[in-house]
């Protein structure tokens, strides 16, 4: 039986019990639905997308699928039964949704906490398995890290893993790991080790799942559990094995300058350090050389290049800082590149 606790309070339930909680709405008012919609008789789930790599849009995933989704990131991380997975990561997402689903499929206990920047400020109890962004793992780290030793295996998704969080997850004693995937994946398919021994640039297959690339270097899934057919993503990679790759940046956000391609994601992490607002690289048409570099800044009217120039080659370099009050965000609150930029 999956047994249920809050950050909290000191009380534990089983998931029949949260239906009759009037609280557990003021924890994430998206578990509850969530929790319904997976033990009715219906074999598909509704889901969004998050928005990052385009419009917002609705699919259906099959229950079957999640669960076979669920059981590979259990054997992936040895979780046993009676195991304990924190949930602090919204259900309306499918994020948040496969956190559930592995506590269901694994016989794991679950931790509740609310989906904050902090969400763990009141954990005092070890956990074997977390789920987190990378603003939530970063904003822990500023407030509370001790916190985090609770934590045995971490995987962070959602966005990127900065070159100075990276620098900063070094010293922990969980493990950490990133992940690659999608709603269309059923969250993650990849996942690559960013701290201790086995700390990796390149990203792992999960069990089954293999890879391949297109004419472009675009990503290719074959995932069997989901479909027979391959996935064409419009992520660029470096293939290493056909279970291990490199990411570099997405296709679309691409900037051929002069017939280089240069990739925003690589230029972000090497800059990140240097720029103390949230920041992207972007593109603009240039009489010279067809596309340049540049920098968008949130809030920040003025910023000196020229410090870019010690981590940054000539090509690279961006070619002016624009200066955005906002940032356009999608409705999971990562940054929305094209909206800003148009």
């Amino acid at each position: 039986m999956v047994r249920v606790g809050f950050i909290d309070r000191d009380e534990i339930y089983s998931l029949e019990e949260l239906s009759h909680l009037p609280f557990f709405y003021e924890y994430d008012n998206a578990s509850l639905p969530f929790l319904n919609h997976w033990s009715d008789k219906n074999p598909t789930i509704e889901v969004q997308t998050s928005g990052s790599t385009g419009a917002p849009k609705k699919i259906l995933l099959t229950k079957e699928s999640m669960r076979a989704s669920a059981q590979l990131t259990l054997d992936y991380f040895n979780l046993k039964e009676g195991g304990i997975i924190l949930q602090c990561l919204p259900s309306s997402f499918i994020a948040g949704k496969m956190i559930w689903v592995r506590a269901v499929v694994g016989r794991l206990n679950v931790i509740v906490a609310k989906p904050t920047s902090n969400p763990i400020k009141e954990l005092n109890s070890k956990v074997n398995f977390a789920a987190m962004t990378p603003h939530q793992v970063a904003t822990v780290l500023d407030e509370a890290p001790d916190k985090m030793n609770f934590i045995e295996t971490l995987i962070i998704g959602g966005a990127p893993v900065s070159g100075e969080l990276l620098e900063r997850l070094q010293s922990l004693k969980t493990k950490c790991f990133a992940t690659y995937g999608m709603t269309e994946t059923v969250t993650h398919v990849a996942v690559k080790q960013l701290n201790h021994d086995k700390k990796t640039d390149f990203y792992q297959a999960l069990p089954s799942i293999s890879f391949s690339v297109g004419k472009e270097d675009n990503l290719k899934i074959m995932a069997p559990h989901i479909s027979e057919d391959w996935l064409i993503t419009e992520d660029v990679v470096e293939l290493k094995k056909d279970n291990q790759f490199k990411w570099l940046g997405r296709k679309d956000f691409v900037i051929n300058s002069g017939g280089v391609k240069l990739f925003p994601e690589v230029i972000e992490q090497k800059i990140t350090h240097l720029i103390p607002v949230r920041f992207f690289i972007g593109k603009q048409e240039d009489e010279t050389y067809g596309e340049v570099p540049v920098l968008i800044l949130e809030g920040l009217k003025k910023f000196d290049l020229m410090g870019l120039n010690a981590v940054l080659s000539k090509i690279e370099m961006p070619k002016s800082a624009i200066s955005v009050s906002k940032f356009k965000e999608t409705g999971s609150g990562k940054i929305d590149r094209i909206a800003t930029l148009q």
